[in-house]
């Protein structure tokens, strides 16, 4: 029966971002569906004015879960519980990816609440080419599986054969998340930001059987 010696190997490498990735919720709400639908335009249309007027051109604003939903509230009468009919909720979310440029973020978040829109939105550092980067995270887990396994076959008193397997799981995303929610500021306000974002780390894993002699 032939002996393997399965192995674990993981890398890691940090890499300082590039690119701020942008995602806002809107949220819009009314009794009526044609007031919903006409606050939540309103609300994009002051969101999409924030960016033109920071130079984002047009194509790079992006909508993703437009999404509308009844909404109902359960009222007591007696011992018994009805739900009513209290509106309509709009939910739509925008995706804006820019340089990593603080004075440009600071000019978008600024002309977005003085358009009187406050809408809830997160920020993730992120890194606009990763391939080199994962590449080395993944030579790094192949050197520690190999690290471990000679290790093992030495406190073992056996050897190390050919490589019968291997195996990665891929690194799907690579940000570094930040949520981020600001109030209504006056429209003479100014927002400087200054921030030194984490460098964002990438890891891969890796497994591989080796025949053991």
């Amino acid at each position: 029966m032939e002996r393997l010696l399965r192995v674990e190997g993981k890398g890691k490498k940090s890499i300082k971002p590039d690119m701020i990735q942008l995602n806002f919720s809107l949220v819009a709400t009314h009794s009526e569906y044609r007031k919903a639908l006409e606050i939540s335009t309103e609300s994009y249309g002051n969101l999409e004015g924030a960016f033109l007027q920071a130079g984002i051109e047009k194509q790079e604003i992006k909508t993703s879960n437009l999404r509308i939903e009844t909404l109902y509230e359960s009222v007591s009468e007696g011992r018994i519980f009805r739900s009513v009919f209290k509106g309509y909720a709009m939910h739509t979310n925008v995706f804006v990816e820019i340089p990593l440029d603080f004075a440009l973020l600071s000019t978008i978040i600024e002309g977005i609440s003085k358009k009187g829109t406050t809408p809830e939105f997160t920020i993730n550092f992120a890194v606009k080419d990763d391939h080199k980067a994962l590449l080395l995270a993944l030579e790094e887990a192949v050197r520690d599986a190999k690290a471990k396994a000679e290790a093992l076959a030495k406190a073992s008193g056996v050897s190390l054969g050919m490589i019968k397997n291997m195996s990665y799981r891929a690194q799907e995303e690579v940000f570094s998340p930040t949520r981020m929610d600001f109030p209504l500021m006056e429209k003479k306000s100014s927002l400087n930001l200054d921030m030194t974002p984490r460098d964002i780390e990438i890891s891969q894993n890796v497994e591989i059987w080796w025949e053991i002699i």
